[in-house]
C-alpha cells in the first residue's frame, strides 16, 4: 500500500485530581490520556488507528483507537519522552513532558500549532548522485573559524525512479560511509533542498578534518508534507522519514 502518514502535535496540558480524594490520601500514580490525527502524503486526513504510544524507557504504552484516542494508567510522576510509531511509517517523539502522577494528563495531538511537530513516512524514491566536487577557501570570518580554511561540497541529485512531488533532497556528510539517521554520531552535516543541485560548506578544524582526508556524502529524499527532522532528548536532529540512501561518494579534501 503506497499511502503515507504524518503525524501532527500540538501540547495541551491539563491536569485535575479527583474531588473525592481526601488531603490524607496518598496519590502516586495517574492517567494520560490523548488523541491524534494522521495525515497522508497530500497531507488530507487519514485513519489515526493503531498507533503505538510509548513512554521511552518504561515498560508503559498503549494503543490508539479508530478516533485516534489512547490512554495509558498507572504511571507515577516524572518526565517522559514520548513515542508514536506505526509499522511501516516514520516515528515521532514529543520530549520531556511533565507528568504530576495525579489525576489526569490530556495530549491532545490533533491540530498543529506553532512549534508542532509532524513527520512523514520514508519516501520510496531512490537517488544517485553525481558531480560531486569540492573547493577549498580561506575563511571569511576568521573569528569564528579561527584562520580555518571553509570546503564547500557541490552536489546534484539524480532520481532513479519515479519522484513524488513532494520529494525533498537531504544530504548527509560523514567520515565514513555507514551512515544511521537515527544516529546523529555517524554523520556531521545535514541538510534539505527542494532543488537536486545545491552546495554545502563546513569547517575543516570544527570538525577535525585535515587536508588530504577522506569523507562521504550521501543523499536520500524526503516527503515535504512533513517535518524533516524532530529532536531527541539530548537536542539532535533525528532524521527518521528518509528514504533509501544514496551510495556513499567519496571525496578527498585538497
Amino acid at each position: 500500500m503506497n499511502s503515507r502518514l504524518v503525524f501532527l502535535f500540538a501540547l495541551v496540558i491539563a491536569g485535575s485530581i479527583d474531588s473525592c480524594r481526601t488531603t490524607t490520601d496518598t496519590v502516586t500514580t495517574g492517567i494520560m490520556t490523548g488523541t491524534m490525527s494522521l495525515v497522508d502524503a497530500s497531507c488530507n486526513y487519514a485513519s489515526p488507528d493503531s498507533v503505538t504510544v510509548e513512554l521511552l524507557g518504561t515498560k508503559f504504552k498503549g494503543l490508539s483507537d479508530t478516533d485516534g484516542i489512547w490512554k495509558i494508567s498507572e504511571i507515577p510522576a516524572g518526565y517522559y519522552d514520548i513515542q508514536f510509531s506505526k509499522p511501516g511509517y516514520a516515528r515521532s517523539r514529543v520530549n520531556n513532558v511533565e507528568f504530576v502522577g495525579a489525576g489526569t494528563l490530556d495530549l491532545d495531538l490533533r491540530e498543529p500549532t506553532a512549534g508542532a511537530e509532524h513527520l512523514g513516512p520514508r519516501s520510496t524514491t531512490t537517488v544517485a548522485l553525481s558531480n560531486v566536487t569540492t573547493t577549498v577557501a580561506a575563511s571569511s570570518t576568521p573569528s569564528r573559524f579561527q584562520g580555518d580554511s571553509i570546503v564547500t561540497v557541490n552536489v546534484l541529485a539524480t532520481p532513479t525512479t519515479a519522484m513524488s512531488k513532494n520529494d525533498v533532497l537531504t544530504l548527509y556528510c560523514s567520515k565514513s560511509p555507514n551512515v544511521d539517521l537515527l544516529d546523529p554520531s555517524t554523520y556531521f552535516y545535514a541538510g534539505s533542498w527542494v532543488s537536486l543541485q545545491s552546495h554545502f560548506s563546513f569547517s575543516e578544524k570544527m570538525i577535525g578534518l585535515h587536508a588530504g582526508d577522506t569523507v562521504y556524502v550521501i543523499a536520500g529524499f524526503m516527503n515535504n508534507c512533513s517535518t524533516l527532522s524532530y529532536s531527541d532528548s539530548s537536542g539532535n536532529n533525528i532524521y527518521p522519514a528518509v528514504g533509501p540512501l544514496s551510495t556513499p561518494v567519496a571525496m578527498v579534501i585538497p
